[in-house]
């Protein structure tokens, strides 16, 4: 199960017709992310890890809760992290090839 499945799960269980609701997103693209089809977007995750967040600090009722949550919110904070480095690679790709095309060096 990948990590956007247990986030949802954990916060609307297992009605894409929640998620879809709660993201403003097709269900038919959440079912994509759900299979791993298609990566969610930066601003999903960040959606995501706010409503993590939320539910960790007003709704956890114990400490162990509370640090499943908190593990969640790690997970889509190096999830961002990762498709953040992924864009600035590739706009690096593509500037090096449009300069060494155009005859210029980087």
């Amino acid at each position: 199960m990948n990590l956007f499945s247990r986030v949802g799960i954990a916060l609307w269980g297992r009605d894409n017709a929640a998620w879809a609701q709660e993201l403003g997103i097709a269900e038919r693209t959440i079912r994509r992310y759900e299979n791993g089809d298609m990566e969610p977007p930066e601003g999903v995750w960040r959606e995501l890890l706010i409503h993590v967040q939320r539910v960790r600090d007003t709704w956890a009722y114990d400490q162990t809760e509370e640090d499943g949550w908190t593990e969640l919110a790690d997970q889509i904070k190096a999830r961002r992290s990762e498709l953040a480095d992924q864009i600035k690679a590739r706009r690096s790709l593509a500037t090096r090839l449009f300069l060494r095309r155009s005859g210029r060096r980087s």
